[in-house]
């Protein structure tokens, strides 16, 4: 185990993991575990953070989901300028409101995210999306340092059993096992 495993806990994993899925910004994430962005992209890389990999995937549908859901209020109803002008001679203030929208920005975002899913690797995006339907359940599995086996039957679990039947060849997840 290398001092980087040991800051890596299951612990920091999951808190991390949380984070990614509320804001979506890694930076951010890496600061509430008190680690470097860099550490956590070596662990996504490792053999030993494939769980974290898949978690990582699936926070950032659930993160992508909230910005969609934002992006579409903005587009919709757009958002408050506020500007505050000082009159130097008279030294009064006086504050301008102003409603605008961003229809652009939010089209090009809902874009980017729609292709970003779709790039995807098929076994990546069908495993980050059954993830994330359960996430807090796979954080607590995270939290609890399960292995790769428990990883593999909590996703396996996901799966509808009529689909998991028809589509088995699909989901071939014991690749992972090895």
């Amino acid at each position: 185990m290398t001092d980087m495993d040991y800051h890596w806990s299951p612990a920091n994993q999951r808190r991390f993991l949380e984070h990614l899925a509320d804001n979506g910004s890694v930076r951010l994430a890496s600061r509430a575990v008190s680690m470097a962005d860099a550490s956590a992209y070596r662990l996504r890389r490792r053999k030993e953070g494939m769980a974290f990999a898949i978690g990582w995937d699936a926070a950032l549908q659930i993160a992508g989901a909230r910005l969609r859901s934002d992006l579409m209020d903005r587009a919709l109803y757009g958002q408050r300028d506020v500007a505050i002008r000082r009159k130097e001679e008279e030294g009064e203030r006086t504050k301008t409101t102003r409603k605008r929208k961003d229809n652009r920005l939010a089209m090009w975002m809902l874009g980017n995210i729609d292709a970003r899913i779709a790039a995807q690797d098929d076994l990546a995006a069908a495993l980050s999306r059954l993830v994330a339907q359960d996430f807090d359940a796979f954080l607590d599995l995270i939290g609890a340092g399960g292995d790769v086996t428990e990883i593999v039957e909590f996703i396996g679990d996901q799966l509808p059993r009529q689909r998991k039947q028809k589509n088995a060849h699909n989901y071939n997840l014991s690749q992972f096992c090895a």
